[in-house]
């Protein structure tokens, strides 16, 4: 767990940089909120690919020296230790349980209430609401004040800003990373992906209702005249949200394609770099087998003497620098090669003990 926690907060930061350094100024909206979506799918997915195995030779512990082990180790006396690893599980806990009640807060303000009158704007409901209530939307509805819309102070475009975000389905972006803010909710990036997503769902409503035919000047001194900040919704999509400034710029931007192809290769290196740095490394714990070394002697008459375990009836030997397989059949000792044949060494001048 602390691999993957460690790993994919550097995953997600380095994604999120990128994504500041290179997208978040261009006009291609559309890519980069797959991108965002990408990024957050892959931090969770790298960690987990296993980019180098390593293989760790073991030996059996002797069975002496073990019991040994486990005597010394029962009369220890146990210390009295704070057992951290509780206290963080219940700090989080209490942060999940937090979490878990603001989503459900949150969810809650979107249903339809007893006090709240039901309307429609084209395919959606159009829920008008006696409390003071900025223009958002959320799923298949969208909510502003009542007051405000008898009094007709509500122009069409903010209903077609709103109506844009339904229609691109901005709000299961939203509950992809609430629900992710819900199990990490003591990790900031995640804060800072959600801003970064929500500020581009504005880019993209925006470019919605401009391509409709308003001009960019009346659009800007329509955002100026409902700027506030005396109400903001944690998961809807507003039309105040977040920086009128920022959209503004955004707005006369317009970003190439050969500039998008250049900026998504320069994404290239960064993942293979993350993938590299940030994968897993799987451990293999292997056996050491037990070689017998061949003796070979030189005697006198030019003999040479294969020697083998006799208390082993079967085993493995080198001879000649190849590894070898013997068996004990009574007072024949046959050998074999890697392939399985029988080999004949008394007739190259091997004694076989």
């Amino acid at each position: 767990m602390e691999h993957f926690l460690i790993n994919s907060s550097v995953c997600l930061f380095v994604l999120w940089l990128a994504y500041k350094l290179l997208l978040e100024n261009t006009s291609w909206h559309a890519f980069k909120r797959w991108y965002l979506l990408g990024a957050l799918m892959g931090s969770i997915c790298i960690p987990f690919i296993v980019v180098e195995t390593i293989v760790i030779p073991i030996q059996e512990t002797p069975f002496a020296a073990y019991e040994l082990n486990m005597a010394e180790t029962g009369m220890q006396e146990p210390a009295l230790e704070v057992n951290w690893w509780y206290v963080l599980l219940g700090v989080y806990a209490i942060g999940l349980a937090i979490m878990i009640w603001r989503f459900g807060n949150n969810l809650n303000s979107f249903r339809i209430q007893q006090e709240d009158e039901i309307s429609s704007y084209k395919s959606y409901q159009l829920i008008l609401r006696h409390q003071l209530t900025i223009p958002h939307s959320f799923l298949k509805r969208i909510f502003v004040s009542k007051k405000d819309h008898e009094s007709s102070k509500i122009p069409t475009v903010i209903l077609e800003h709103e109506k844009a975000h339904l229609d691109q389905k901005h709000s299961l972006d939203i509950l992809f990373i609430e629900l992710l803010m819900i199990l990490f909710w003591f990790n900031p990036l995640l804060y800072l992906i959600r801003y970064s997503m929500k500020l581009n769902h504005e880019f993209l409503a925006d470019r919605s209702v401009l391509n409709q035919g308003i001009s960019t000047t009346a659009y800007q001194q329509l955002l100026l005249d409902h700027a506030t900040i005396s109400y903001q919704q944690a998961m809807a999509n507003t039309f105040t949200f977040p920086i009128i400034k920022k959209r503004f710029q955004i707005m006369k931007t317009h970003t190439s394609p050969v500039s998008l192809v250049l900026r998504s290769l320069a994404l290239i290196p960064v993942l293979a770099l993350l993938v590299m740095s940030c994968g897993k490394e799987e451990t293999e714990f292997q056996e050491i087998e037990e070689i017998i070394e061949v003796v070979e002697e030189e005697q006198t008459a030019n003999r040479k003497i294969i020697a083998v375990d006799p208390s082993d009836p079967e085993g493995r030997i080198m001879i000649k620098g190849e590894p070898h397989t013997y068996k004990i059949n009574g007072d024949q000792i046959d050998i074999y090669n890697q392939n399985g044949e029988l080999q004949d060494f008394e007739s190259q001048g091997y004694d076989v003990v």
